[in-house]
């Protein structure tokens, strides 16, 4: 049993291994069984984008009509012709390359096998969309503002380990409050 790296020769006595965290090679004595060892590596934790909020097309178009001589119908329908175009040129194998916006292509993900000639379309496990975006949006991206996201909540989240709730103060709460009219 062997498996092969992307983009690397592969001798078939070593097998690769990689459960996203390390990749380890172990030599291959005639059994068909990878024992993994775990490196004692910490979890790592990852800063990750927080969305806030979302555009449709009839928004977008909206913005397009205030910004310009266009007006929304017409943007809506150029949209939609554009979305339409888009799974044309992708059905036949074309990038489409939208000027500064950036370009969009096709992607497949597959079985890797060892010799070139043994690569069929039963390999492919799917395909994605993917985007490059153009000068203008890089450049945009490298102006981006960062901060640690933080919920909504005056009171703290106990999810948050640096905003715990907090802890109820024992002269507070249980008593009866005093009666304003008296």
């Amino acid at each position: 049993m062997s498996c092969h790296k992307q983009g690397t020769t592969c001798d078939p006595n070593i097998l690769f291994f990689n459960d996203s965290k390390n990749l380890k090679q172990e030599k291959d004595y005639g059994k068909s069984i990878l024992i993994h060892q775990r490196a004692q590596q910490p979890d790592l934790y990852y800063a990750l984008a927080k969305s806030s909020g979302e555009i449709d097309i009839d928004e977008m178009a909206e913005r397009i009509q205030r910004s310009s001589t266009v007006n929304w119908a017409d943007v809506v329908c150029v949209l939609r012709a554009l979305h339409t175009e888009m799974i044309d040129s992708f059905k036949k194998g074309e990038i489409v390359r939208l000027g500064n916006i950036g370009s969009f292509y096709v992607t497949l993900r597959s079985n890797g096998v060892l010799v070139q000639k043994d690569v069929k379309e039963g390999l492919i496990k799917g395909a994605r969309v993917r985007f490059r975006p153009g000068k203008e949006i890089k450049d945009a991206l490298k102006t981006l503002d960062f901060s640690k996201y933080k919920p909504e909540s005056s009171e703290g989240d106990k999810t948050d380990p640096e905003n715990p709730k907090p802890k109820p103060d024992p002269d507070d709460g249980d008593e009866e409050a005093p009666d304003p009219t008296v």
